[in-house]
């Protein structure tokens, strides 16, 4: 059709005009209408390629879901709107310890007490544990997956790149929520890593970096053909030291651009008529 040849004369002429090109995109260029065809000979060359990317899971891939529900019990319990939001992101805080698997939730409601009696925060005081408890399950039960990160998922694994998940417990939930919708979700999503490195199945700590050249070895990448992406900033410093590329994930929109940058590649706005079938038969991903 016109519309085919025009988007294929299109991307041959950005192809010439980008020599430059890195992602290791050895399935070729994706299909930016239904029904182009897909040609090796057209694909950008890569000068160096980045060979894959890593993930961190809470803060990137999924995220904890606040909602008026949060600020309506702030007000009733009369503590400062926003409370939660922002211990939220408190860097080794309760909420990101039992976010990371460390801790229950029970525990986590105790700690959170903690923190906001040393603080002093107004209205602490008519709290309890078992209420924060209470109210960071409730933010893990809402929790979901970041569609838009999962897109970029999606493509790099298209583009030939590897990719892998990083986190402290992912097979076994232990004392983490676990919904059937969470359950259904986590399924969905594992099939478009290559792998996935537990801290707490391998018995390492997050800020090792014995850890980010394990994960490394498990997606058979050297760590400077690697990013590695995260919304801590503490677990990026150990993936930095063993000579990853890193990106701080503040928000997906950020993040997204800034692993464009780094690829030389687009990573959004694509038809997923053909992606989708590439992904599916993708290999298994590998817990060895």
């Amino acid at each position: 059709t016109s519309m085919a040849k025009g988007a294929t004369a299109v991307l041959r002429s950005l192809s010439r005009a980008s020599p430059g090109i890195r992602g290791g995109c050895s399935s070729g260029v994706r299909a930016l209408s239904v029904g182009w065809s897909r040609r090796p000979e057209e694909r950008p060359q890569p000068s160096h390629c980045f060979k894959g990317v890593l993930f961190g899971l809470w803060g990137v891939v999924a995220k904890p879901s606040f909602s008026r529900h949060e600020e309506a019990w702030e007000k009733q319990k009369m503590v400062p709107v926003g409370t939660f939001r922002r211990f939220a992101t408190v860097e080794g805080g309760a909420i990101q310890k039992v976010l990371d698997g460390e801790i229950g939730t029970t525990e986590g409601g105790a700690r959170m007490m903690q923190e906001l009696m040393d603080e002093g925060v107004v209205g602490c005081e008519t709290l309890t544990p078992m209420d924060l408890t209470g109210q960071i399950r409730r933010i893990l039960e809402a929790g979901h997956v970041n569609a838009e990160i999962q897109d970029v998922i999606k493509c790099l694994r298209f583009d030939g790149m590897q990719t892998g998940l990083l986190c402290h417990q992912w097979q076994n939930p232990g004392k983490s929520i676990s919904t059937p919708e969470q359950i259904r979700a986590k399924q969905d999503l594992q099939r478009h890593f290559n792998a996935i490195v537990e801290s707490k199945d391998e018995k390492m700590g997050r800020l090792d970096p014995k850890f980010y050249r394990l994960a490394a070895a498990r997606t058979g990448v050297e760590p400077h053909e690697l990013i590695y992406v995260d919304s801590r900033a503490q677990h990026l410093e150990p993936a930095k030291a063993i000579g990853m590329a890193v990106v701080h994930s503040l928000k997906p929109e950020s993040t997204v651009q800034e692993l464009e940058e780094l690829l030389q590649v687009p990573l959004r706005g694509f038809s997923w008529s053909e992606v989708s079938a590439e992904v599916n038969k993708a290999p298994s991903l590998s817990y060895t």
